[in-house]
């Protein structure tokens, strides 16, 4: 397995702090979530163990998931990685769209802030990593990646 060295493009680098500042915003969100919001304002607990083990756990591998793809780009200059961020952003946007048309359209149903914040920050993360300084920092990566096959 070959890694990248040298330094990254401010772009890149850009790109790793708000991809981290998306996945600790994703996980209060997500912590968020064990307590159930009523109508009444209280809030409800599980009161079953076993489903906050679950609750914590799929939390957990959430920011997992979303740190594996900074992992790839950092380390080794993945060009899949880099699309499969701009995809999975595209997704989140299109789903933040759908729910603000559906808050306003409704009013049972709400737009989540946080969510809508998480999404932009993916949008520009994803963005930073399609400029000129990135994509040249990534082609390099590749050429350097390719001679060691040479």
């Amino acid at each position: 397995m070959t890694f990248v060295k040298g330094p990254r493009p401010l772009a890149v680098r850009a790109f790793a702090i708000l991809c981290i500042m998306a996945a600790l915003l994703g996980l209060l969100e997500s912590l968020s979530d064990f307590g159930f919001l009523h109508g009444d304002g209280t809030w409800h607990v599980p009161a079953d163990e076993g489903e906050r083990v679950r609750a914590v756990s799929l939390t957990c591998a959430r920011l997992s998931i979303a740190l594996i793809p900074l992992g790839f780009i950092w380390f080794r200059a993945s060009n899949a990685a880099r699309w499969l961020i701009l995809i999975v952003s595209g997704v989140k946007v299109w789903a933040t769209v759908i729910s603000a048309r559906d808050s306003f359209e409704s009013p049972a149903a709400h737009l989540d802030p946080l969510g809508a914040l998480v999404s932009l920050i993916g949008v520009v993360a994803a963005a930073l990593l399609f400029t000129p300084s990135a994509n040249r920092w990534f082609a390099a990566a590749r050429q350097r990646v390719g001679s060691v096959f040479e």
